[in-house]
């Protein structure tokens, strides 16, 4: 696998998208956190408020790798608001 990966990052409720090189080792936090930047224009929004979909699936783990996730040179992330059809997680 390359040392780092072209990334199209899409948020689709707002037909935004943004493109990204980032090293594979990147975590999928930190990949959020860069992606929503690049596609809000700002660094005052709070990640914590959107999660992350890779091949149609939410990524529930994102401490893990893109390298382990098996994200592809070119390969897109989705990122989408946590609403009422898909509240976040219960952390009790």
């Amino acid at each position: 696998m390359p040392e780092t990966v072209r990334i199209r990052c899409v948020m689709p409720d707002r037909w935004l998208e943004a493109h990204l090189e980032v090293p594979t080792t990147t975590r999928v936090g930190e990949l959020k956190r860069q992606c929503l930047e690049a596609l809000l224009k700002t660094r005052d929004v709070d990640p914590q408020a959107y999660y992350v979909e890779h091949l149609e699936r939410e990524v529930s783990d994102e401490s893990v790798t893109l390298r382990e996730l098996g994200v592809r040179d070119r390969g897109a992330i989705s990122i989408r608001p946590y609403d009422l059809n898909h509240p976040r997680p219960y952390r009790g």
